[in-house]
């Protein structure tokens, strides 16, 4: 990670974590809620 992300992330107190979807899809709007990447963002 660039060390700049990483100085703006320490100065707001805040963490990033990459992580990823296990089905790797981008979602869909089902039963009223996000699936996929979008539903982990969203949540």
């Amino acid at each position: 990670m660039p060390a700049i992300i990483q100085r703006v992330l320490r100065s707001m107190n805040m963490n990033l974590i990459f992580k990823r979807e296990p089905e790797d899809t981008y979602g869909t709007f089902e039963n009223n809620t996000w699936t996929g990447m979008v539903g982990m963002l969203y949540r």
